[in-house]
C-alpha cells in the first residue's frame, strides 16, 4: 500500500470538515451536490481506513467532529433559508448537544477516561445516516418534510440517551 493511499480516509473526512466550514457560504444551488459528496465521504472513509489497514488516531477523533460540523452548518443553512424551524433544528441536532455536553463536561472534570474509551454506536452511525439522508431530501425537494424531521429527531433523541447510557456504564 503506498503512503498516499493510506492518506485517503483521513482526507476524504477533511474535505467533509471543509465543506461543513464552507457550506453556509456556498450558492444554494451547489447545496445538494456538497451534501453528496460529505454523504459519500461518510460512507466511504471509515470502510476504507478499515480495508486499507490505514486506521488513526487523528481519524478516529477527526471523522464525528466532521460529521458534526457538516451536519450542523448544513441544518442551520437550511434553517435560515425556512427549510427547516428553529424547534425543528434543535430537535434534529439533540444527539450532537448531548455528545457535545458531554465531551465538555468531561474536559470541565479534566477526565477524559471515559471519552477516549467510547466508541462509535449503531445508533449515532444510524442518526448521522438519518440526518444526511435528511438534508439531501431537503435539497431535493425544496420544502420541509416534517414525517422525515420527526423520525430524524426520534433517532437523534434515542442515539442521545444511548450515548449517555453507554458514557455512564462505562464511568462506573
Amino acid at each position: 500500500m503506498t503512503r498516499a493511499l493510506a492518506q485517503l480516509p483521513n482526507a476524504l473526512t477533511s474535505v467533509r470538515l471543509l465543506f461543513g466550514l464552507a457550506f453556509p457560504a456556498l450558492p444554494s444551488e451547489w447545496w445538494l451536490p456538497v451534501a453528496g459528496a460529505a454523504a459519500l465521504s461518510e460512507a466511504l472513509d471509515g470502510p476504507l481506513a478499515r480495508r486499507l489497514g490505514a486506521v488513526t488516531t487523528l481519524g478516529t477523533y477527526l471523522d464525528p467532529i466532521a460529521d458534526k460540523v457538516f451536519v450542523f452548518s448544513a441544518l442551520c443553512t437550511l434553517a435560515l433559508h425556512d427549510l427547516l424551524s428553529p424547534l425543528d433544528l434543535f430537535l434534529v441536532i439533540l444527539r450532537d448537544l448531548t455528545v457535545v455536553g458531554g465531551v465538555m463536561w468531561a474536559t470541565a472534570r479534566k477526565d477524559f477516561s471515559g471519552l477516549t474509551r467510547m466508541l462509535p454506536l449503531w445508533s449515532g452511525k444510524f442518526a448521522t445516516f438519518c440526518q444526511l439522508s435528511l438534508l439531501l431530501a431537503l435539497f431535493v425537494l425544496k420544502k420541509p418534510l416534517p414525517a422525515l424531521v420527526y423520525f430524524t429527531a426520534a433517532i437523534s433523541a434515542f442515539a442521545g440517551v444511548d450515548y449517555v447510557q453507554t458514557f455512564l456504564r462505562r464511568e462506573r
